[in-house]
């Protein structure tokens, strides 16, 4: 059985991260979300993604793993608070 690839939007929350640097950009980038587009919304840095994968859960569960496995240069690991679907 083949998988049919689809287009999935969704947002991420970063938790405790209030602004963009070149660095958080670069790791976030580094870590394989270069599908994502990084904002700050209310306060909070958000990725919104629009993700090519077989199922929304998959593309989320890819995107959840990249993000919390960037480490920061002070060390500070990236966590999610949030996530919305489109």
């Amino acid at each position: 059985m083949t998988s049919h690839m689809q287009y999935y939007t969704f947002s991420i929350q970063i938790a405790g991260i209030k602004r963009i640097t070149d660095e958080l950009e670069n790791k976030i980038w580094e870590a394989g979300c270069i599908d994502s587009l990084i904002s700050v919304k209310k306060g909070v840095v958000s990725l919104d993604f629009t993700r090519q994968d077989p199922s929304m859960a998959r593309a989320i569960g890819k995107a959840s793993l990249q993000i919390e496995s960037v480490v920061l240069d002070d060390g500070t690991r990236l966590s999610i608070s949030g996530l919305y679907t489109k």
